[in-house]
C-alpha cells in the first residue's frame, strides 16, 4: 500500500492497547488458533484482554459496548480478521478500531498480510483506514483534568479563593501551602503519526467485523 502520514489523538495507553492488539492477532493467525474478536483495554492496572466472539458481528458490537460501559476504560482497541481494498486488489488483514473514553468517533486501523507457503507473512506496519463509530455509552465524558472538570462558578470561586490567599500571604509574608487536588490527572493524550493507506480500505463507518471466526 502507498501510505502517507496522518496523525491520530490518543493518549499514550490506548496506543499501547493498539500496539498489543496487533502483536496478540499476529500471534493468534501464526499459532494456528485462528483471529476471534477481542479488545484490549487500557485500564487503571495496565492493559486487559477479553474475548469478544460472538455469533454475529451486531452481537460483537454489543459485547464491546458491554464491556466498555461495565468498566470506563481510559480506551480500548478492538480487534478482528477483516480484509483491505488496495491498489493491489482485495488483502486480508488485522482490523483494529480504537478510541478513547470520550472521543466522538473511533478509528480504524488496518495491517495487512498474505499467507504464502502456509506461513503468515504480515506488513511491516499497521496503517491508518478510516473512522468509524465509537463504542462507549452515549454521553461519556473524556477523562479529563480536575480543573477542566470544574464548572465555571466552581473557577470564579476557586480564583477568589486563590486571590483571598495570596492577599494573606502578602500582608503576612509567609507562604502559603500549595493545595493539593484529589482530582485524577488527566492521561497523556499525544497525537500519534501513523501511515495512512492509499487507497483507504473498505471498511464503511459503523465497520462490521467477520462473524465467523472460530472462538480462542
Amino acid at each position: 500500500m502507498e501510505t502517507s502520514q496522518i496523525r491520530i489523538d490518543v493518549s499514550d495507553n490506548t496506543m499501547k492497547a493498539v500496539d498489543l492488539a496487533f502483536q496478540e492477532a499476529q500471534s493468534y493467525l501464526t499459532s494456528g488458533m485462528g483471529l476471534a474478536p477481542f479488545t484490549v483495554s487500557a485500564i487503571d492496572e495496565g492493559l486487559e484482554v477479553d474475548d469478544q466472539s460472538a455469533e454475529t458481528p451486531d452481537d460483537v458490537y454489543e459485547s464491546v459496548k458491554m464491556l466498555l460501559a461495565a468498566n470506563m476504560p481510559e480506551g480500548y482497541a478492538l480487534a478482528y480478521d477483516g480484509y483491505v481494498d488496495t491498489e493491489d486488489g482485495e488483502r486480508d488483514a488485522i482490523v483494529v478500531e480504537v478510541a478513547d473514553r470520550g472521543s466522538v468517533s473511533a478509528y480504524v486501523l488496518a495491517m495487512p498480510y498474505v499467507l504464502d507457503g502456509g506461513e503468515y507473512v504480515f506488513d511491516a506496519n499497521y496503517a491508518y483506514v478510516a473512522t468509524t463509530n465509537q463504542l462507549y455509552p452515549a454521553g461519556t465524558k473524556p477523562i479529563v483534568s480536575g480543573m477542566s472538570a470544574l464548572s465555571d462558578e466552581d473557577r470564579a470561586a476557586l480564583a477568589a479563593e486563590e486571590a483571598e490567599r495570596a492577599a494573606a500571604e502578602a500582608a503576612s509574608d509567609e507562604p502559603a501551602a500549595s493545595a493539593a487536588s484529589d482530582e485524577p490527572a488527566a492521561p497523556a493524550s499525544d497525537a500519534h503519526d501513523v501511515e495512512k493507506a492509499a487507497p483507504a480500505a473498505d471498511v464503511p463507518q459503523g465497520a462490521e467485523p467477520p462473524a465467523g471466526a472460530d472462538a480462542r
